[in-house]
């Protein structure tokens, strides 16, 4: 890693260079495995959902808003601790996006 810092011709004592190499010290104790098969499961959900909004199915859209409104206790609080542009606009799209999948689902409920 160390090589590639230097080949794209970054200084490895600054600080995201410095915290890419620590983070990577980190995976050398870490359990691979079980990382691949988190990274796997993710993406299978991942998968499902996105076959489930493309097919406009509800449980589809439940498996949306519900993973998408899982994140917005982080967010706001990452908000609240450090209030920058950029994060009113994540809490702000995800906050979109799960209030138009819940406008979805209260809408087939009403059909």
């Amino acid at each position: 890693m160390l090589a590639l810092i230097d080949h794209i011709g970054l200084d490895p004592g600054a600080h995201y260079p410095a915290l890419l190499l620590h983070d990577v010290d980190l995976l050398h104790d870490a359990d691979l495995r079980r990382l691949y098969a988190l990274i796997g499961a993710y993406t299978a959900l991942r998968g499902v959902e996105s076959w489930g909004l493309w097919h406009e199915r509800a449980w589809g859209e439940w498996l949306g808003a519900l993973s998408g409104a899982i994140y917005l206790p982080l967010e706001i609080e990452h908000f609240v601790h450090r209030p920058r542009l950029v994060y009113a606009a994540v809490v702000a799209f995800n906050l979109g996006v799960v209030a138009f999948l819940a406008w979805r689902l209260w809408r087939r409920r009403r059909a």
